[in-house]
């Protein structure tokens, strides 16, 4: 896990490209592949998403509702519009920001919070090893703990 403020920012390396099955609809069924689309397809990636995918069966009432298509396809588009606009100046942003991110994610490229850690000047960036897209359940634990100190800050 890389961890930190601006100093000792991972460079280089950009993720792979975002194929069409990572661009699917959310399946109704959280339980499903599409699920796992989110993490790593390395060993450690697989295992993660099975360990993830029985901690949602824990929980068996008062489960978000899923995602509609309507909002889904709204989303999608969001984010392409997002991704056309000009940069923001963030540096007036002075507000403490966590940011937060899997070393390989697909969906949204770890190099973007690399870029948005650096434009941010009061940020804290955690890069975890091995993760996806769904890093953050993949390191539930630590996800928690860093993201409990940082608001105790």
């Amino acid at each position: 896990m890389l961890s930190g403020r601006s100093a000792g920012r991972k460079r280089g390396g950009c993720p792979a490209h975002v194929t069409p099955r990572d661009q699917r609809p959310p399946c109704r069924d959280a339980l499903s592949d599409a699920s796992l689309a989110k993490l790593t397809r390395t060993a450690g990636g697989r295992r993660a998403g099975k360990q993830f995918l029985a901690r949602l069966k824990e929980r068996t009432h008062d489960r978000d509702k899923a995602i509609s298509l309507t909002s889904y396809f709204a989303q999608l588009k969001a984010i392409h519009r997002w991704g056309l606009a000009q940069p923001q100046n963030l540096s007036v942003i002075h507000q403490p920001v966590f940011v937060a991110n899997g070393e390989s994610d697909r969906m949204v490229p770890t190099k973007n919070s690399f870029e948005l850690a650096r434009r941010l000047p009061n940020a804290d960036l955690v890069v975890y090893p091995d993760a996806g897209h769904g890093g953050i359940f993949q390191f539930h634990e630590q996800f928690v703990a860093e993201a409990l100190d940082f608001l105790e800050r």
